[in-house]
């Protein structure tokens, strides 16, 4: 026999419901949905939230736990796991876009990757500076070949077609106009 779940859900059925509709994650939702389940009766042991929910007993009795101790809010609240700090934040990725968009720019990830290092006194590797531009930013196609109106220029991420002489020679028809998103950051 399972065990028996005793638990007082502070909130209304309605209240969890509205919440339930309006959540902004999957993770928020299954966490209210287990509360409305348990406060409509549907599910009232263990067993029944970890087959319905897909999780094991244990994320259950933890979620059960958190809300126990720190309420709702407690439960809802998304933590995020510990990890190394970003290289390029704060006032230095806010002079590197400002360095994007102004009409000098750069002329290669390894000449941004230098300027990182004159402007922050430390080594900043060179698959951090291509991520942080080049995966964090809004791409303008306005076909400038040319590329002045560009933080980047186009050589970039131009393909290579052969010239008259045969050698491959480096053209683009986009225009690379970094503009990093402050949000990912």
């Amino acid at each position: 026999m399972a065990r028996p779940l005793t638990l007082e859900v502070r909130e209304s059925a309605e209240y969890l419901l509205k919440s339930l509709r309006q959540a902004r994650s999957a993770a928020q939702a299954e966490r209210l949905r287990l509360l409305w389940w348990y406060k409509t009766s549907q599910v009232t042991e263990h067993k029944g939230f970890s087959h319905r929910l897909g999780r094991s007993p244990s994320t259950i009795t933890r979620w059960l736990k958190l809300y126990r101790d720190e309420g709702l809010a407690g439960l809802l609240e998304e933590r995020t796991a510990p990890g190394k700090p970003h290289r390029i934040d704060g006032d230095l990725l806010e002079r590197l876009k400002a360095r994007l968009d102004s009409p000098e720019g750069f002329a290669s990830y390894g000449e941004v990757q230098q300027w990182l290092e004159a402007q922050s006194g430390e080594t900043i590797p060179y698959k951090t500076v291509h991520k942080t531009v080049k995966y964090s930013q809004i791409w303008c196609r306005a076909g400038n070949q040319a590329a002045s109106c560009c933080g980047v220029k186009s050589d970039l991420s131009s393909a290579r077609q052969p010239s008259l002489n045969g050698t491959p020679s480096i053209t683009s028809t986009r225009c690379l106009k970094p503009r990093i998103l402050s949000q990912l950051f």
